[in-house]
């Protein structure tokens, strides 16, 4: 089915939301956790990837540092690095002629959709029914159509899937990227198992499609961690991998790594070149850098941020079970990620998300703000990934409050 045009501004109200209401307590946005951002390494790690470079390339540390401020590889400029910690972290044997370091996932996407697409007139992009705002909102912006996979039961199924694109090829039009976000995925918490990636890497090689494979929460997990990139399956080149670290690392820093197939990659670089020319080099030096400190994995790097995200994500069942008892409303209860759902018995429009940001001190987000159709106004994603406990219990009392006036008003 195709996409609607949802004119509200979901990235503005993410991104602004908490500024614009600064007394409110917010669930909107996924940010990571403040108190971990590791900013006050930042010339630490740089030093350390400088110094290192300098010894391995028998250069002069200050002859580097020059490198480094000058224009600089399109593709990147710690491509073996990132080839490395793409084989110790995620095991992915990934060359470094197939990668490219970008200016966050968001970059990743643009590239890919404007490599994909800018000769393909009939060409369409498939999303799940719910999913990530960026995607759509891009895809519109380059006037990509854009259909989605029915998810009634908000779970990822790989019949419908196909069944969607088997109908598109029947109209005469040529789907040709699948988004994906296999780990906990935004914004219904999901996390595909190891059979479902091995049968979409299967099926995209069966249909000749590109996965586009965003991979974002997989470090997050509360008990068990999810299974391999779907990437690690692509036999047949089908997968393009973005990993984003702005959860892992810091969302100022604005980098992800992109693992292409071969057929791709001189033509995501092209498109790299005249867009953004090349990713920053002193954020991808301290990247390397943190790569360097932690042995080319971030297992022990985001430790202390994933035991708190469990125990925020328990304050918030309990405040939930505590403020909203009964069977009105429910809520998912997922194994990692950043977000829950909350279902209402009541729809809600973006005006009435804005009354409870200005008068009961919450931000929060339908379902709707991240559906490809407009669908999902009954439904609330929750993040509990900035928040401290105590402003959990703090703003689902507020929440409680607000919906529990809704209800009486209808």
């Amino acid at each position: 089915m195709k996409a609607s045009d949802n004119t509200f501004d979901v990235m503005g109200f993410l991104n602004e939301a908490a500024l614009r209401f600064p007394d409110a307590i917010s669930f909107a946005s996924g940010r990571p956790i403040t108190q971990y951002i590791p900013t006050a390494q930042y010339q630490h790690f740089i030093q350390d990837f400088v110094s290192n470079y300098a010894k391995r390339h028998h250069l002069e540390e200050a002859t580097v540092l020059q490198q480094l401020g000058q224009y600089n590889k399109t593709a990147g400029f710690i491509l073996p690095e990132a080839s490395q910690y793409l084989a110790q972290s995620r095991f992915l044997e990934i060359p470094p002629e197939l990668l490219m370091l970008c200016v966050g996932n968001q970059e990743a996407m643009l590239i890919s959709l404007l490599a994909l697409f800018s000769k393909v007139s009939e060409g369409v992009l498939v999303v799940d029914q719910y999913c990530y705002t960026g995607i759509l909102d891009a895809a519109r912006w380059l006037n990509i159509e854009v259909a989605w996979v029915s998810q009634p039961r908000f779970q990822f199924d790989l019949e419908t899937l196909r069944a969607t694109v088997k109908a598109l090829q029947q109209q005469g039009k040529k789907p040709l990227l699948y988004y994906c976000n296999p780990d906990f995925q935004n914004p219904l918490g999901y996390c595909l198992s190891e059979g479902q990636r091995q049968d979409l890497a299967a099926w995209a090689a069966e249909e000749g499609m590109y996965i586009f494979e965003d991979f974002v929460y997989a470090d997050f997990w509360h008990k068990t961690p999810p299974p391999p990139p779907i990437k690690r399956f692509d036999t047949q080149n089908k997968v393009i991998f973005a990993e984003s670290f702005s959860k892992s690392v810091f969302p100022g820093m604005r980098l992800g790594l992109l693992a292409s197939p071969p057929s791709l990659i001189e033509r995501l670089v092209h498109v790299k070149a005249y867009t953004t020319v090349n990713t920053p080099t002193l954020e991808q030096c301290f990247l390397a850098g943190l790569w360097l400190k932690e042995g080319f994995t971030l297992a022990r790097h985001v430790q202390p941020a994933r035991t708190a995200l469990a125990l925020q994500r328990q304050a918030m069942l309990e405040a939930l079970q505590t403020y909203l008892p009964g069977g009105d409303f429910r809520w998912t209860s997922p194994e990692g990620g950043f977000f829950l759902l909350l279902h209402l018995p009541f729809a809600l429009q973006p005006a009435e998300v804005q009354k409870a940001a200005a008068e009961f001190g919450v931000i929060f987000c339908p379902l709707s703000f991240f559906s490809a159709d407009g669908s999902g106004a009954h439904v609330l994603r929750l993040a509990y990934s900035l928040q401290p406990p105590e402003q959990i219990w703090l703003g689902i009392e507020r929440l409680a409050h607000f919906l529990h006036r809704m209800d009486a008003s209808i």
